[in-house]
């Protein structure tokens, strides 16, 4: 069911949805995140932005190894595997370190020209009850849209993270 006001994580993140847009669970099971549609009933703006959490399941050291796989996973989705990274740098969010990183692709299915403006963080657990000795939680928060509609996306997008706030994750 939609979600309006204020999203919560239990991986310990929260931002608002702005009125007037349809946000939804990201994931199928669990509060992972939720994905917010850059359109409303009056804006027809393709894409969506993306607020998602979970466990490093695949034992990331650095954001920037999530990053390449990122950009591996978007080549995949490219026509003719061709994408290009317009920019990497390194972020942090309230202390948490990641990476930016923006590429631009022409989408396999819609043709169409996308830019994918993603943010990964990677942060361990604050009590020192950690996993392993990577980080134990990714954070995904990015922007999908069309090369064309993208300063517009990317502007809300500005908007809703620097609404991002961090606790710590339920045990």
């Amino acid at each position: 069911s939609a979600l309006t006001g204020h999203y919560s994580s239990s991986y310990g993140f929260e931002v608002d949805i702005p009125r007037h847009h349809t946000a939804l669970p990201s994931a199928v099971v669990g509060d992972h995140g939720v994905r917010i549609s850059l359109a409303t009933p009056t804006v027809n703006l393709p894409g969506s932005m993306e607020f998602y959490a979970a466990f490093n399941v695949l034992s990331w050291n650095t954001a920037d190894e999530a990053a390449q796989v990122h950009v591996e996973w978007l080549r995949e989705q490219a026509s003719r595997n061709v994408v290009t990274v317009m920019s990497r740098k390194p972020v942090a969010i309230h202390g948490i370190p990641g990476v930016r990183v923006v590429v631009s692709y022409r989408d396999k299915d819609s043709r169409s020209e996308t830019i994918c403006d993603e943010i990964i963080l990677l942060r361990s657990r604050e009590s020192g009850d950690r996993l392993g000795d990577e980080p134990d939680f990714a954070y995904t928060f990015g922007v999908t849209t069309t090369g064309k509609e993208y300063t517009a996306g990317r502007l809300l997008f500005e908007r809703v993270l620097a609404t991002a706030r961090f606790s710590a994750p339920d045990e």
